[in-house]
């Protein structure tokens, strides 16, 4: 095998591993997002007291803390591994944001996936 020959198997092969690793991550980042909307709706459902949802938390570990726009946020899981478009993006968290209306029910909810990068 020659050099040229070897440059380009060595390009193919950076080129497969910079399109198929980030795709893995994302997608398995997708599904846990899947899993904690799925959970949401069983154990907080819409009008579920703010208490219960603390309580919630705290059972499983993870803390809500108010954010600048009056909603609660937890991060629930990290997906690590190298799974990001980016080089130096390695880890998805997967965060809860919980609205609470003025009678200290749950609003809203939603689960969603953020890239972190060192």
């Amino acid at each position: 095998m020659g050099r040229s020959s070897f440059a380009a198997l060595l390009a193919a092969l950076i080129l497969v591993v910079f399109i198929s690793f980030p795709q893995r991550g994302e997608t398995k980042a997708s599904q846990r997002v899947a899993y904690w909307e799925k959970k949401l709706d069983e154990v907080v459902p819409l009008n579920s007291s703010k208490e219960s949802l603390l309580e919630w938390a705290n059972k499983n570990d993870f803390e809500f803390v108010p954010t600048e726009d009056g909603r609660l946020s937890a991060k629930v899981e990290w997906v690590s591994g190298f799974g990001s478009p980016y080089l130096f993006c390695s880890e998805w968290s997967i965060m809860l944001d919980v609205e609470i209306n003025p009678f200290g029910d749950v609003q809203s909810r939603a689960v969603r996936k953020v890239l972190e990068c060192s």
